[in-house]
């Protein structure tokens, strides 16, 4: 991941696409010898991801060899960083990102920063195309706040904003489930905006001249994870037992590999009166009242400052089990 960013400012790199299987598996589907490659039996197709891991696969190795240990490196050097989880209902996508990748990312992530800093977290949940902080004391009205450790005269500040996104099931069935539930547009919007911002950015058959990012709540608050500044790792989440389900995964999945974004490090030079001049930064003014960052001095006169947000949209109560 690290030799992809070398280009600088100008580089591309792909949004990086791992599929999971979720236990015990499904003779549906099969991974063939280069574990890059997966094969839907019912729909004679092949597809072929980043890393494809099987349902015998443990959460180290999803953490190791799916992709999000690679992103460490760049949390510290002030990347944006995106862990998306999409897939059907009971698929593992909750299990996957929170049990897996969030707790084994955020113990190296510790483990590499000095002994004196401060990691503060949001949890957003996008409810009927609301975007509510969890962790607010007035849940009306999200709280943040401009924390940093101010660097030493001439030094530079990294910021990085690290997205953990659990996204609701994307299976056909719920979505008919749920038409007679006055929730349903709301959740259908979130995600066919999704699936539409996907589609226009990956799909080379398209033209696109408008991205539709403002078409609901999640598409804006996670636009630049599809075509934008950051770095993103998509985990598809597979059972197998309804082939419409998961061949639209995959295809979602597919599309997604496709898309190039424009990873930029968010540094900037810290001036001798501390002024406020992260410019870089502005532009997510409508996100930062959605986090609370966290900023870390290090031995090279440097300030990296680090935010970590879980985003678990569109779930409700019981969705949140077993996922």
């Amino acid at each position: 991941m690290e030799e992809e960013l070398d280009g600088g400012e100008d580089s591309l790199t792909p949004v990086v696409v791992t599929a999971r299987i979720r236990p015990p598996g499904h003779p549906g589907l099969s991974i063939l010898q280069d574990e890059r490659s997966l094969v839907l039996e019912g729909a004679r197709r092949t597809f072929r991801f980043d890393r494809v891991l099987g349902p015998q696969s443990s959460q180290e190795d999803l953490y190791n060899f799916g992709g999000p240990k690679d992103f460490l490196p760049l949390a510290l050097d002030g990347y944006d960083l995106n862990f998306l989880g999409y897939g059907e209902r009971k698929s593992g996508k909750s299990f996957s990102l929170f049990g897996g990748i969030l707790p084994s990312f955020l113990k190296d992530l510790f483990a590499r920063l000095p002994p004196q800093f401060s990691l503060k977290v949001s949890f957003v949940d996008i409810l009927d195309e609301n975007i509510l902080d969890l962790l607010s004391a007035e849940p009306n009205s999200p709280s943040w706040m401009s924390a940093h450790t101010p660097a030493q005269s001439g030094g530079y500040k990294k910021t990085s904003f690290i997205k953990f996104i659990d996204v609701a099931g994307s299976d056909y069935y719920l979505k008919k489930k749920m038409q007679s539930n006055n929730m349903s547009h709301h959740v259908d919007l979130g995600l066919l905006s999704l699936v539409n911002v996907v589609s226009a950015l990956g799909d080379p058959r398209r033209n696109a001249s408008v991205i539709p990012y403002a078409d609901s709540a999640l598409t804006r608050f996670i636009g630049e994870a599809f075509g934008g500044n950051s770095v993103t790792l998509l985990l598809a989440t597979l059972i197998g037992n309804d082939l419409e389900s998961t061949l639209n995964t995959c295809i979602f999945a597919e599309l997604a590999s496709n898309i190039k974004n424009h990873p930029t490090p968010n540094i900037t030079k810290e001036s001798n009166d501390n002024e406020d001049n992260d410019d870089s930064i502005s532009r997510r003014d409508s996100d930062v009242s959605l986090f609370r960052s966290a900023s870390i001095p290090n031995s090279n006169n440097q300030d990296v400052s680090l935010s970590a947000l879980a985003l678990p949209c569109f779930k409700r109560g019981g969705d949140h089990q077993k996922e």
